[in-house]
């Protein structure tokens, strides 16, 4: 015997306070209890990810590495298409150092080097390595990204969307290595075969980082991006009680002696979202819904009713 029972739930609408100004000029936020999109600005417009695109340069690592310990030896054609002055943290050629090191370098330096040399040691060339990011977004349903680079320096073929980074951002921050390396705000590196100091690294998220104005005690991790077309870009998570938010942020556009008004930009907009957004348990599996009569049974004249899972919202 198949029962099949719907529970019909009201549900009442609140008037939402008023989205703050903000100058990023594509967003999504997600309600990653839900999966409900809490607001979305321009979500499917082109962007350039810029150093964003890290995200899916460490999720393609992590699901191919077996050893973190891992020796790998830096070779200088790590460098080949990289712009003088763009992110690195200093590799040099023929220098060792530990596949963990290496992921720190990508996701708190966003060190550009560094994922070309993690693309070199798990593919053998950074195309192939490409090829897998790309694989990757197609599997995830990121049908509107497509990646030339490891590192998102700018490409006219390296593009992407607010509403597609939002999806490969759940996937990389679902992964408990890269949560916890884009939630560290510094880490040091021991001295190398070709180095005499030790490095620390410190990320370039400042909702994280408490020395920083725009600190914010409810964020948990991220990834920054930024290039002069893709302008500044913040992918982050934040949780307050039971709630989790996952907040794309892109294209705040670069002003010559301007500030980042990025991570202002997503303070304000988590501050709206927990203002204004509740999770709560509708209904529990324990709960009784209802009874049914039942005829010619053996064991009994009713059935009690019971939902096959909690439901919240």
């Amino acid at each position: 015997l198949i029962l099949l029972f719907l529970i019909s739930i009201p549900c009442y609408a609140e008037q939402l306070d008023a989205v703050p100004e903000i100058t990023a000029r594509n967003v999504v936020l997600v309600n990653t209890n839900t999966g409900a999109t809490a607001y979305s600005l321009a979500p499917d417009e082109k962007v350039y990810p810029a150093s964003v695109t890290k995200l899916m340069t460490l999720l393609v690592a992590i699901e191919h590495i077996e050893d973190m310990e891992a020796v790998v030896t830096v070779d200088e054609s790590c460098y080949d298409d990289l712009v003088i002055g763009s992110s690195n943290m200093a590799l040099k050629d023929g220098e060792q150092l530990r596949v963990i090191d290496l992921l720190y370098g990508i996701a708190l330096s966003s060190a550009n080097e560094a994922a070309n040399a993690m693309a070199q040691y798990i593919s053998g060339s950074i195309p192939d390595y490409v090829e897998l990011m790309n694989q990757k977004a197609s599997e995830l349903g990121a049908n509107n990204t497509h990646f030339a680079n490891t590192h998102g320096l700018q490409d006219e073929n390296h593009y992407t969307t607010a509403a597609d980074m939002a999806t490969i951002a759940k996937a990389a921050f679902s992964n408990p290595t890269i949560r916890e390396l884009t939630s560290t705000v510094s880490y040091v590196i021991e001295p190398t075969n070709k180095t005499l100091n030790k490095r620390t690294l410190v990320t370039t998220n400042n909702l994280i980082n408490s020395n920083t104005q725009t600190y914010y005690k409810y964020a948990i991790c991220g990834k920054t991006g930024s290039t002069t077309a893709a302008g500044y870009n913040l992918v982050s998570l934040a949780k307050k009680g039971d709630i989790e938010f996952l907040l794309v942020a892109m294209n705040v556009e670069k002003v010559s002696g301007g500030s980042n008004t990025v991570f202002a930009d997503s303070k304000k907009l988590y501050q709206w979202a927990f203002d204004n957004y509740t999770y709560t348990r509708i209904i529990n599996e324990q709960d009784l819904i209802t009874e049914v009569k039942v005829e010619l049974s053996a064991k009994g004249d009713h059935l009690v009713l019971t939902p096959a899972k909690s439901i919240s919202q």
